[in-house]
C-alpha cells in the first residue's frame, strides 16, 4: 500500500495514512514489537482504507481525513467528555459525514489554527469546526475551485486555500 499520510502526534507516535491499507499507528518508544505498529480497523470503529491526511487539534484528539468516507475523530482518551458533532460520549473514534455538516466525503485538508478552530477543505468547498464546541461555524464554497489542496490561515485569521488544478497559487477565502 502506497502511503498518503504521515503525523507524529504530541507524543511522539507515528500515524500513517495509506492508499488501501488504512491508518497505522507505530509507536517508536514500544519494547514489546507486537505493539509497535497497531492497525486501527473496523474493531476500533475506523473502517476506511484510503486515508489522505491526519492533524491533531490543540485538545489532543486526531483528525483523519479519507478519499471516500469522510472525516473521523480518535480520541487517545476516550474517558473525557466528548466534544464531536456526532454527540456520542465516550468513544474513540467517530465518524463524520454529509449528514454532520460536510459538504463532501472526500476530505483533502485539515488545518487547525491557533484559536482552537479547525479547517476541513474536499473538492470546492472549506468547513470550519469549533473542536472545543464542536461546531460547525463556517462552510466557505469556493466556487471557482477544482481540486482544493493545502489550508494555512495567518495570524489575523485569514484563511488561504490552494487549488491543485489552477493556475492562482493561493486565495484567501474569509
Amino acid at each position: 500500500n502506497n502511503i498518503r499520510a504521515l503525523y507524529e502526534d504530541s507524543k511522539g507516535n507515528l500515524w500513517i495514512g495509506t492508499d488501501g491499507g488504512g491508518l497505522v499507528k507505530f509507536n517508536p518508544y514500544s519494547t514489546d514489537p507486537s505493539k509497535r505498529f497497531i492497525y486501527i480497523n473496523d474493531k476500533e470503529g475506523f473502517y476506511s482504507k484510503y486515508v489522505l491526511v491526519i492533524k491533531e487539534d490543540i485538545t489532543g484528539v486526531l483528525w483523519i481525513g479519507t478519499r471516500e468516507d469522510g472525516l473521523f475523530s480518535y480520541d487517545p482518551a476516550p474517558s473525557r467528555p466528548s466534544r464531536q458533532l456526532t454527540g456520542k460520549e465516550n468513544e474513540k473514534i467517530q465518524h463524520f459525514t454529509i449528514k454532520d455538516g460536510l459538504s463532501s466525503k472526500l476530505v483533502r485538508c485539515i488545518y487547525t489554527d491557533r484559536k482552537g478552530k479547525m479547517w476541513v477543505a474536499d473538492i470546492d468547498t472549506v468547513v470550519g469546526i469549533d473542536v472545543k464546541d464542536a461546531k460547525i461555524t463556517d462552510k466557505i464554497q469556493i466556487g471557482s475551485a477544482k481540486f482544493l489542496n493545502d489550508i494555512e490561515v495567518a495570524e489575523d485569521g485569514r484563511v488561504f486555500i490552494s487549488d491543485i488544478c489552477c493556475t492562482r497559487a493561493l486565495k484567501s477565502c474569509c
